[in-house]
């Protein structure tokens, strides 16, 4: 499967970051859950 990157501006970058924080801290997901959405994200965006 080819990847599919789209370079992403840094206050999106940093929405991302928060929003993986908020997952753990806030909503108790596993690491693996957040880890999972953190490498299904990092799939579409650099």
């Amino acid at each position: 499967m080819q990847e599919f990157l789209i370079p992403a501006k840094p206050d999106l970058q940093a929405a991302r970051e928060s929003w993986l924080k908020m997952l753990a801290r806030e909503r108790r997901m596993s690491p693996e859950t957040v880890e999972a959405y953190e490498r299904d994200t990092r799939q579409f965006l650099h």
